[in-house]
């Protein structure tokens, strides 16, 4: 069933792991630790993963009943951005997040251009929730797996 929502490599118990800030066990969980493909993210932000406080949700897509797409702007800008994205002078990077396999999903409200926070935890068993609000929107979901669809940047104006 994973591969009608995304390709094989990307749902993985073994993927690979970046060493924390602090490192050891005592190294605090991060958002991308429940994330899989979430390598690119961790790289373009120094090893560590972006606050999800302070978003602009852009999007929020169901698809096939059984995975929805978040994508959001975050509020931070890495301090040293990939070339290309200097090079555009890109100055927001965006998140396309996916979840997959859902086994709760529950959407109040009406999504409008607004900032809000996202929050993605690990839920027993094996499983991971994602959290959005924005105002009087609220995304509530669960699924066996999250991925990162895209990481990317673009030049935001003055203007939504």
């Amino acid at each position: 069933m994973h591969g009608s929502f995304l390709p094989a490599q990307a749902h993985s118990s073994k993927r690979p792991r970046i060493p924390l800030a602090g490192g050891g066990d005592n190294a605090a969980v991060q958002w991308t630790d429940h994330v899989d493909l979430s390598e690119g993210v961790l790289k373009v932000f120094g090893g560590r993963a972006p606050n999800l406080d302070r978003v602009e949700i852009r999007e929020v897509v169901i698809e096939d009943g059984r995975m929805i797409r978040l994508r959001f702007d975050l509020a931070e800008y890495p301090e040293h951005p990939p070339a290309k994205w200097a090079a555009r002078e890109a100055n927001t990077v965006q998140i396309d997040l996916g979840l997959g396999d859902l086994s709760q999903l529950a959407v109040t409200g009406v999504l409008e251009p607004a900032v809000g926070d996202v929050t993605i935890a690990a839920v027993s068993p094996g499983g991971v929730a994602v959290t959005a609000a924005v105002r009087a929107f609220r995304l509530e979901a669960a699924g066996t797996f999250a991925w990162i669809r895209r990481c990317s940047a673009y030049t935001r104006g003055t203007s939504l």
